[in-house]
């Protein structure tokens, strides 16, 4: 994947991968993240 053609700005919002139905990427996967919300951390 090329690092160079994904969106880092804040404005992009959080995307995830899918990977929960045995989904298979390959070559530039970048297209296929989806927005996501983000997790929320659990305290120590």
């Amino acid at each position: 994947m090329d690092l160079k053609k994904l969106d880092f700005s804040p404005a992009s919002g959080t995307r995830m991968l899918p990977l929960t139905k045995d989904e298979t990427y390959a070559g530039d996967a970048g297209k296929d993240f989806k927005k996501a919300q983000p997790f929320k951390f659990l305290g120590i």
